[in-house]
């Protein structure tokens, strides 16, 4: 009797370790080496099913995600660009000189929205929720209609030091250089730090997925992250030592790799 319940608990365990198992496969999307001299750090916009990324002569490419397919964006380069951005569906630029101009990617048209000096003193530009967001002065501000002068602050002058911002569909998260991870309400400006101090100091890439941070660290380990409690797991240990970039769109998740390769990360 006594063989046989703990025969009984050993099959539990391992069908919950089966249940709790995620597998990961990489989908390579398109032709090798298309986003080699691709900067994702300032110049990469996934959103309506593509991305859109800012390529080494300054132009913007068009990556439909489905199939890796790339189309350049009209014919306009912008090699004085300060931020790249999106709001509502258009395409916005801000040049060195603070001047200001937009685009609807289904034509590449492109139309002069703000005059020089309007957007100089910003120190970041960015959207979540398909919404503007800048910092100046310490300040977080939100632009309803990207007009400079029409704007809400959110919280104090806590926006010194941002870090790398990951943006999701409704969060953003401020990664600073000791590797410390914080959670930035949108509503309030209040920071709530995520796991402990100097947790993610190995990060090389993150997304937001579904509420959960999708992370690559020098490991060369592919972790998700519970973003309540900070609880990672690792999920792969093998497929993402080339990962230079996570992005997600759509409710998936997509990888390139240093050889400039788009994949989308499928699990199960």
């Amino acid at each position: 009797m006594k063989h046989k319940i703990i025969a009984t608990l050993i099959l539990a365990f391992l069908l919950i370790g089966k249940l709790d198992a995620q597998t990961v496969t990489l989908k390579q999307l398109g032709k090798e080496g298309v986003f080699l001299r691709t900067s994702f750090g300032c110049c990469a916009l996934p959103f309506g099913g593509y991305l859109y990324t800012l390529d080494e002569f300054s132009a913007i490419n068009k990556t439909d995600l489905a199939t890796g397919e790339q189309t350049r964006l009209g014919n306009t380069t912008f090699n004085s660009y300060r931020f790249f951005f999106e709001n509502q569906g258009r395409i916005y630029v801000i040049d060195n000189d603070g001047g200001m101009s937009s685009t609807d990617p289904a034509t590449g048209a492109w139309v002069k929205m703000a005059a020089p000096e309007t957007w100089s003193t910003m120190d970041r530009v960015f959207t979540v929720r398909h919404t503007c967001y800048g910092i100046e002065n310490g300040g977080l501000y939100f632009f309803p209609t990207v007009n400079k002068k029409l704007n809400r602050k959110i919280g104090k002058d806590d926006f010194y030091n941002v870090g790398t911002l990951i943006k999701g569909d409704t969060l953003l998260l401020s990664l600073i250089g000791d590797g410390s991870l914080y959670d930035i309400n949108l509503s309030t400006g209040v920071w709530r730090r995520i796991g402990k101090t100097k947790d993610w100091k190995r990060e090389k890439a993150g997304a937001i997925l579904n509420g959960k941070l999708y992370s690559v660290d020098s490991d060369e380990g592919f972790y998700v992250t519970d973003l309540n409690d900070g609880t990672r797991k690792q999920i792969d240990n093998t497929q993402f030592g080339r990962a230079t970039v996570l992005f997600q769109e759509g409710g998936k998740l997509y990888m390139v790799d240093r050889k400039g390769t788009l994949f989308e990360v499928q699990m199960n």
